[in-house]
């Protein structure tokens, strides 16, 4: 079996308390902001595995909650632009490494 290291390329949340306060000072919830982003990532036209991205209630609870702070590059960018933020003041671009196992 061999085994190769790759690379996933995810953006991480700077801090989710600041995430949670800069929400709050614009006047959403996580309900209106999931679905402000849901429409930025139609107007974007992101997609993932062929299909139109989502962004679900459960993604911004969790990253204003803690309980996650990575996601994937133009989610970060649409909750960036509903929100108003200067590019990348919410957001580091991060590569996370995967090690894979293959037959030899």
């Amino acid at each position: 079996m061999q085994h190769y290291t790759d690379g996933r390329f995810w953006v991480k949340l700077i801090s989710s308390k600041a995430f949670s306060q800069y929400v709050e000072h614009r006047g959403f919830k996580v309900r209106s902001l999931a679905e402000a982003v849901d429409k930025e990532l139609t107007k974007m036209k992101a997609t993932r595995g062929g299909k139109p991205a989502r962004c679900s209630r459960s993604t911004i609870g969790h990253l204003m909650s803690g309980h996650r702070n990575t996601c994937l590059p133009h989610t970060a960018r649409a909750i960036e632009r509903v929100l108003d933020a200067p590019a990348g003041s919410l957001f580091v671009p991060q590569v996370l490494p995967v090690v894979r196992n293959t037959a030899a």
